[in-house]
């Protein structure tokens, strides 16, 4: 990725002209509507064979090669679509221009907070579908970590991610909800 895109961009570099400024404003929002049309053309073609997918790991066993196929193809997208969400929440955060009302400062800086969230949020996310990858290189993928039983294709045609199947999650949310009760 280019310096414009890695978060320490040329938008924030204070001897750029405004005139430049505006210029890399304009690219980076090329870059990332493209981005997102690929991300939205894949996402369609993805959701578009889900059912057969279900029905033919139904016909053919749980996790077969295509299957994983499948499987990998998805959750690249999601890390596709996840990476292009971080960048458009770091380009909104290098467009914020400082407030000199103190109530609008304050507004700025919980926004400013909520986005960092974000980031944060998505950026584990990321961890979770790198380990989701590495899981379906190692065939271990829809394997509960909990139960070692198969996890429900329905859940992880909805959550990609999920290492838990239906019942071990319950039995972990009910087991926190105990705990902070």
């Amino acid at each position: 990725m280019s310096e414009s895109k890695a978060g320490g961009s040329m938008l924030n570099n204070p001897g750029t002209s405004a005139d430049s400024h505006n210029k890399q404003n304009v690219i980076d929002d090329m870059i990332l509507e493209e981005l997102r049309q690929k991300a939205q053309e894949s996402r369609a073609k993805i959701e578009k064979s889900a059912k057969k997918e279900e029905t033919f790991m139904k016909k053919n066993g749980y996790m077969s090669e295509e299957s994983r196929g499948y499987f990998r193809d998805l959750i690249n997208l999601l890390q596709q679509e996840t990476l292009i969400h971080i960048e458009e929440v770091k380009a909104e955060l290098a467009k914020e221009e400082p407030e000199s009302d103190e109530n609008d400062q304050a507004t700025l800086e919980e926004i400013r907070a909520i986005k960092l969230r974000i980031i944060d949020r998505e950026s584990k996310l990321l961890n979770k579908i790198i380990y989701s990858l590495r899981q379906i290189d190692e065939n271990t993928y829809g394997i509960c970590a909990e139960t070692d039983e198969p996890i429900a294709i329905a859940r992880l045609l909805l959550r990609p991610t999920a290492t838990l199947s239906v019942t071990a999650k319950t039995f972990q949310e009910e087991k926190e909800k105990d705990y902070f009760d």
